[in-house]
């Protein structure tokens, strides 16, 4: 696989907890409303999926992007492209 993919791919997984998170966050009464879960329970699952995500970008991802771009120094590029994945 080509640096340009996986870079590409490195990207799209930073913007892709904020973009979920925020989804999460506007659609509270839609997902109680189509689970059936009350929104205590809704708004407990979304902090755990932040927590989870806290956890991945803050310690999972950086191993992720140093072992799949071999540490170059252009793989920090990757921290400007994942904000059109966002828009």
């Amino acid at each position: 696989m080509s640096f340009v993919i996986r870079l590409n791919i490195s990207s799209f997984l930073y913007a892709w907890f904020p973009f979920v998170g925020i989804e999460l966050m506007v659609n509270v009464y839609r997902l109680s409303r189509v689970t059936g879960w009350g929104v205590d329970l809704v708004n407990l699952v979304i902090l755990v999926f932040f927590f989870v995500g806290l956890f991945l970008s803050g310690f999972g991802f950086p191993k992720l992007i140093r072992h799949w771009l071999g540490g170059r120094k252009a793989s920090f590029i990757s921290l400007i492209l994942w904000i059109p994945y966002l828009t």
